[in-house]
């Protein structure tokens, strides 16, 4: 009886102390976790996984129409080529390779060349626009490209008609540019749960369509307007939607399961997941295997189809 009661002295002290450091640690015993804060994951992550386009909330879709028309404007008008060749071509760019005749071999050449860099770049830059979207950010991705841009469309509005290396260079801006744009879009679709392969298709789509950009200029050249007021105006909207960009989209990718929120006039990025959108650390060699998948895309299948289409012309 003397040993027992001696053994339970000892334990008693013993078991005191493991429940005072479970108690530390913020439960209320050393092997129960706390119900509140499972209860809280578990209606978050149910929040989560139940979000679609309807419950994706008002800055969500304030920031997807702004990247539609963003992306309309700025990511895939190098495809627009035959309208914006039918305006260089009156401008008289490149007459100076054809002796006294309207057009020659050297001529159609030369504007073939401005067309396969421009969408070369336009396909093979994903691979630089997929690590500066990685370090930087949508925000950061976006702001670059519309600068790279409006870079592009001054030297097209006012090069020299018989400068050799502006027109390619301004083309491979404009290819450069828009795909920055439109790969650093792609995280919004996180902020729509299940409906993110909506929301993708969607960018996807209007990047096929913003090559009717061009079309435009040509219309607005054929009412009367000239070459480097076109341009000015396309200028002016990109300046427009550079500082807008700089206002709404976060700066960090947005992971699955954020959620957007109006916050004294901007959109803040709120992680419901537990998922961090920051950055994750990746290696230089992680960044260049996820920018070259997304640059083996159906994008350079329809780039030679059109090519090739164009040359047959």
């Amino acid at each position: 009886m003397l040993a027992a009661a001696k053994l339970v002295q000892i334990a008693n002290p013993f078991e005191l102390a493991v429940i005072s450091m479970g108690r530390e640690q913020g439960s209320d015993s050393p092997h129960e976790p706390n119900v509140g804060d499972v209860d809280k994951q578990m209606k978050t992550s149910v929040e989560v996984k139940n979000r679609s386009f309807r419950t994706a909330g008002f800055a969500a879709f304030l920031l997807l129409g702004f990247a539609l028309w963003q992306s309309f404007l700025s990511t895939g008008i190098v495809y627009g080529w035959p309208s914006l060749l039918n305006v260089l071509q009156d401008e008289g760019v490149y007459s100076h390779l054809c002796d006294g005749t309207i057009t020659c071999a050297e001529r159609t050449v030369a504007f073939n060349l401005v067309f396969t860099i421009g969408g070369s770049i336009n396909i093979s830059g994903a691979v630089l626009c997929g690590i500066l979207v990685d370090s930087c950010g949508p925000r950061g991705g976006i702001l670059t490209g519309l600068v790279l841009i409006m870079i592009g469309s001054c030297l097209m509005g006012f090069a020299d008609v018989e400068s050799d290396f502006i027109w390619p260079l301004a083309y491979a801006f404009y290819g450069l540019g828009g795909c920055c744009v439109h790969l650093s879009g792609f995280s919004l679709g996180n902020a729509f749960g299940r409906s993110k392969g909506l929301v993708i298709s969607m960018l996807v789509s209007v990047f096929s369509i913003s090559a009717l950009v061009f079309q435009g200029f040509d219309l607005l050249y054929t009412a009367g307007m000239r070459r480097n007021q076109i341009l000015l105006l396309h200028v002016g909207l990109e300046v427009l939607n550079f500082c807008i960009s700089g206002w709404l989209w976060p700066k960090y990718t947005l992971s699955p399961g954020t959620e957007l929120r109006c916050s004294q006039c901007r959109i803040s990025s709120v992680e419901t997941s537990g998922i961090s959108s920051k950055s994750t650390g990746m290696g230089l060699r992680d960044l260049c295997r996820n920018a070259w998948r997304s640059a083996l895309t159906w994008k350079f299948g329809c780039f030679l189809l059109f090519h090739f289409a164009a040359l047959s012309e």
